[in-house]
Formats: C-alpha cells, sequence, structure tokens
C-alpha cells in the first residue's frame, strides 16, 4: 500500500529525502509507534531549524502526499494524524540564548505552533 506513495516521492526530484519518508512508512506500516515518528522527524530538522535552513516545506509536504494517496485507508489517516499532534508536542527547538526559534516564514515556534503546516496544507489542498 505505501508502494505507490513511496514511488511517487522518491521520483519528486524535490522530495528526495529519504529520512523523513522512512520515518513516516515506519508509521503507516506499523513498525514504529507515532510518537517515535514525531521524535525522529524534528530530530532531522533541529540542526536544520537552528542553522537557519529548517523550513519544512519538504516535510509537510511529504505527508501531505501520503495523506492524498493513503488517507482512504482510516488506520493511515489516525496515525499520520498522531504524528502531527506528537510533533506539536514536542519541546520547543531553541537558540543559542535558550529561546525558542520562530519561523522565517511565519514567525510560528518549532515545534508547538507547527510553522507552515496550516499553509501548506491550503496549499496542497487548493491543487486538488
Amino acid at each position: 500500500m505505501t508502494e505507490r506513495w513511496g514511488t511517487e516521492v522518491r521520483g519528486d526530484k524535490w522530495l528526495q529525502r529519504p529520512e523523513e519518508q522512512q520515518a513516516i512508512k515506519q508509521v503507516l506500516e506499523s513498525k514504529t509507534e507515532t510518537q517515535t515518528a514525531a521524535e525522529s522527524l524534528a530530530s532531522i530538522y533541529e540542526a536544520r531549524v537552528q542553522s537557519g535552513k529548517g523550513e519544512p516545506y519538504y516535510l509537510w509536504t511529504i505527508i501531505f502526499k501520503a495523506i492524498d494517496q493513503l488517507g482512504d485507508n482510516i488506520n493511515n489517516l489516525k496515525q499520520l494524524s498522531k504524528m502531527i499532534t506528537n510533533m506539536s508536542k514536542l519541546p520547543d527547538v531553541l537558540d543559542d540564548h535558550g529561546e525558542p526559534i520562530r519561523s522565517d516564514i511565519n514567525k510560528r515556534i518549532y515545534w508547538r505552533e507547527m510553522p507552515g503546516f496550516a499553509f501548506y496544507l491550503a496549499e496542497a489542498t487548493m491543487g486538488q
């Protein structure tokens, strides 16, 4: 079932993000807990965010493609929703001064305010 989604995201030159794809795939195949996947995805992005290169556009796009292609299966949708919710409950990503880092796009805090999520969700659904 995840093969179709995996083939599409691997075939998109802008979505060549194997770590993110693997974490999401493991959730969809029930090989890892949603909390573990959320922590894994956040850890992939933490250094990027701290360096100023961490806007999660590609992460959200990969997740939205999974929802689009696999969301008819209610279990997939529930697992992806839990993973996203778990991400929003993770500790804030902090700068060198111990202050929460805000997204350049909409000034939302990583991960508490899920920067870019609503914007990219709107973009993804309008393209349908």
